[in-house]
Parts: C-alpha cells; structure tokens; sequence
C-alpha cells in the first residue's frame, strides 16, 4: 500500500492524497506472460480564485481507479520489456462547497464527474542491477465507453438522478479522450530478521487526461510522489 502526494492543476490548482495497491503475477513458468491488478484513489482539495464577491470555492475533487493488465515479457539482457493490454475503470466525482447559505445552495455546488471503462494498451520496462530494479509503466486508453455528465444538465434535484448517473451515454475514441498514465519507479530490497522479503518502492507518476464529450472540455495533469513498502 503506498501513500502519495499530488499536484491537480486545471485552471484549479491544489493538493492530492491517495492510496495504491498493486498485485503482480507470473500466470505461467513455461510462457512470459505476467497479469497485474492495479487501483488508485484520490482525493484533492482544488481552490479557485476568489470571484466578484470575495469568496473562495473550494472544490472537492475524488477519483477512484482500477485495473488488470495482461502482457508478454521478452528479455534483452538486464532489459525486461512488457508488452500487453487490458481494461481500466475509472470513476470521477467533484462539487464546490463554497456556498452554504442561501436558496441556490444546489445550484453552487456545480457538480461534476463521470465513471468510463477504458480498454488500453501497456508498455512496461524494467532494469535491474545489484539488485536494485529501475522500471517504466505507459498506459494509453484505445477509447472510452460509460456515463459523462451533459453540458449544464444537473438533475441532481429529480427522481430520474440514480438512473441518470449509471446510464452509459458515452464512446469516444482517443482523439475525443486522450488519458495517458506514466510511472517511473525504483525498487530497492530490504533485509529484516525474519528473512521474509520487502522491497522500497520510491517513484513518481503521472495521470494526464484532455476530453472534449457532450461539450464539457476536461484538461488534468496529476504528478505525484509514491513512496511504499513492497510485500513478496
């Protein structure tokens, strides 16, 4: 489990936090091909300039992510390289809670989010040497399919929300979605008493999403810092 510390900037800069858990396996001795099973999730605390009225909106901003990864290892010497696919799903939610005291309070809250599926493909590259692994993770979503909230439709006050919100209304190709997620990370081993293996997992990570779906424009850059302790 690793804890992480963030930058959002998209017109609103802020501050993130989250949580990562990863699960690794080699599916068979006798072929290379490896499965991974990845999630992430976020929090961020994205502020944006007073308006006309001296107030400050401060938005809530949470992702959650999840992941498996199918590929096939070919080795070059010291260089293992992955090459492989599989399917993502990501789910967005935010409001502004800057407004608490009159009656368009739901108006103000401004919400926005939306939850996609992202068939993907994945590109791996780890080094290592004295024990000491240097690895690279790419990940670029094909296309998109799910549910991405309409431009300045909010019935979030009517009966129909739930059935709004989990009907899909949306497949949208790369150049509609481009999202790409980039790792760099060192493992370094460590040695405890009870000889049971643990590995120091220092690296950083990028989440890079440009959309443009039912008129709502979407630019994200996430860089962040992960620092965790690998179990074997």
């Amino acid at each position: 489990m690793v804890n992480s510390v963030g930058l959002y900037k998209s017109g609103l800069p802020g501050i993130s936090t989250g949580v990562d858990y990863y699960f690794h396996k080699e599916l068979s001795n006798a072929y290379p091909v490896n499965y991974e099973f990845q999630t992430k999730l976020n929090y961020g605390l994205l502020m944006k300039p007073k308006d006309d009225n001296g107030f400050i909106k401060p938005y809530h901003h949470a992702e959650i992510s999840a992941g498996a990864i199918w590929s096939y290892s070919v080795p070059v010497s010291k260089l293992n390289i992955d090459m492989g696919g599989g399917m993502l799903f990501h789910v967005l939610v935010g409001y502004n809670s800057g407004y608490k005291f009159d009656d368009n309070y739901y108006t103000h809250l401004q919400p926005y989010g939306n939850w996609l599926a992202m068939p993907s493909t994945a590109l791996k590259l780890q080094y290592e040497f004295e024990n000491i692994k240097l690895r690279t993770k790419l990940i670029i979503p094909v296309c998109v399919g799910g549910f991405f909230r309409e431009y300045q439709y909010y019935p979030y006050l009517e009966k129909e929300f739930l059935s709004y919100i989990i009907t899909p209304n949306t497949l949208a190709f790369c150049n509609k979605y481009t999202a790409v997620f980039a790792e760099a990370d060192c493992i370094i081993p460590l040695n405890f008493p009870n000889k049971r293996k643990r590995d120091l997992k220092i690296g950083l990570y990028l989440d890079y999403t440009n959309s443009s779906i039912h008129y709502i424009i979407e630019r994200k850059r996430n860089i962040g810092l992960t620092l965790g302790l690998q179990l074997n």
